[in-house]
């Protein structure tokens, strides 16, 4: 690869020695310099416009319709996971209104498979009335790319 851009520099310049006049081993080595920068663009352009799908999420639904105030939410989910990444998780419960649950990580392991989910408990401040459960996912899958996914489950009821 040096040999074929010293030959290419040897056209441009029409030199034997692409260092024997100062002048000239500026020219070469801004051609190197130009050269290692496109090789960082291609490279910059494919990372960004590459294809990542880290996780297919094909179900995501409570395992009860109706939940008290106290109890632990649990949710089924069936997913496929095609990269070791980890993910950001911010989950939340949904009436119109947001109640936020604790920020995290995690880490599936890659393949597929179905999980029953039970770490998050109904807070006692919350109405009762119809929610959801939603889950905002963020993976920073390359210095460069961060893929944010959003899955929310089936409406379900919470009691006193």
């Amino acid at each position: 690869m040096v040999n074929k851009l010293y030959s290419m520099i040897k056209k441009i310049t029409g030199l034997n020695s692409p260092c024997s006049k100062l002048q000239h081993c500026f020219v070469f080595l801004i051609w190197i310099f130009f050269f290692v920068g496109f090789i960082l663009m291609i490279h910059y352009i494919y990372q960004l416009v590459q294809p990542y799908k880290p996780i297919n999420i094909k179900t995501f639904q409570t395992v009860k319709d109706t939940y008290k105030k106290g109890e632990s939410l649990t949710i089924s989910v069936d997913y496929c996971k095609y990269e070791d990444v980890r993910a950001e998780v911010y989950p939340e419960l949904v009436d119109g209104r947001r109640y936020f649950y604790a920020d995290y990580f995690s880490n599936f392991p890659i393949g597929c498979s179905k999980i029953i989910l039970s770490q998050w408990i109904i807070p006692l401040e919350v109405p009762e009335g119809n929610y959801i459960f939603k889950v905002t996912t963020k993976v920073d899958v390359n210095l460069y790319k961060t893929i944010i996914q959003e899955f929310q489950t089936n409406k379900f009821s919470v009691i006193n």
